[in-house]
């Protein structure tokens, strides 16, 4: 995926455009966790600008290591909220 027209807005709270991106060894780590392979682009996304929300709100970035600390807390929400499987009248 091509990146480069991509703009850092600074955080609206600390005006700082500080990136915390991950490195190989996060991500393999993650994935051996996970027993996943996760795709190109978001590695290669992760390890140049690291988590952030693109579009302003629309897509949240998570490091790996957030997605492996947060993992059972979204696992409990999905269940509790999940629907899809009752059809359209929900």
């Amino acid at each position: 995926m091509n990146f480069d027209n991509y703009k850092i807005i600074p955080n609206y709270q600390t005006h700082k455009t500080d990136l915390f991106t991950a490195d190989e060894a996060d991500i393999l780590a993650c994935e051996k966790t996970l027993n996943v392979l996760f795709d190109e682009d978001y590695k290669e996304y992760v390890l140049q600008y690291g988590s952030g929300i693109l579009g302003g709100t629309y897509l949240r970035i998570f490091l790996p290591e957030t997605i492996i600390i947060t993992l059972e807390e979204w696992k409990k929400r999905i269940t509790e909220y999940w629907f899809w499987d009752e059809g359209k009248e929900v």
